[in-house]
């Protein structure tokens, strides 16, 4: 391809002009990260229920892979972080009922010596 300011001849993929300067008509691939997914992967560690969230409408706003990417990463982890404290409560919880069936319902009498 030529350029379109001095006519120099330029590699097909180059962005701009390396004699002059002036771009191309071709735009560089956009590789920046989007903030939601970045938010979302953050905030899956600490509120999970919010990256998941987040992870949600990261997926759908990304521009480019590499978003989708993390995105997609902040909702796994607010899941799998949601599933384990969902599992920790549920074993809290029935230890917490065997406990209670070895309190006896009655109160004892106090043997003194």
């Amino acid at each position: 391809m030529y350029c379109k300011n001095c006519g120099e001849e330029i590699d097909d993929r180059a962005v701009v002009c390396i004699k002059c300067g002036v771009p191309t008509e071709i735009h560089p691939v956009n590789d920046e990260l989007s903030g939601i997914s970045i938010a979302a992967i953050i905030c899956a560690f600490f509120v999970p229920l919010a990256g998941f969230i987040l992870g949600l409408i990261g997926m759908q706003n990304a521009k480019n892979q590499k978003s989708k990417s993390l995105a997609m990463a902040g909702m796994i982890v607010g899941l799998v972080i949601m599933l384990i404290i969902l599992l920790v409560i549920i074993f809290e919880f029935t230890l917490l009922l065997k406990l209670m069936e070895t309190i006896p319902t009655q109160p004892t009498a106090l043997l003194f010596v």
